[in-house]
């Protein structure tokens, strides 16, 4: 996930949901700063353990024809 800046946690949602990073970003901070801080930064840290990773992806070897 080349969009991740800390966890990865607002580009898994924006990549799920098919928006785009930076406004799941600034959504995010409003919603995470007004009603309830620690709400945010909680909700935050609860998704970044439940969050599943990016499968890692190996580059496939291809010989070349001889």
């Amino acid at each position: 996930m080349s969009e991740a800046k800390i966890a990865g946690v607002c580009a898994g949602i924006a990549r799920s949901l098919g928006l785009d990073v930076t406004l799941v970003r600034v959504v995010w901070v409003v919603l995470a700063l007004f009603p309830l801080p620690s709400l945010g930064l909680i909700s935050y840290i609860v998704l970044w353990i439940v969050m599943p990773k990016d499968p890692i992806t190996l580059p496939v070897h291809v010989p070349a024809p001889n």
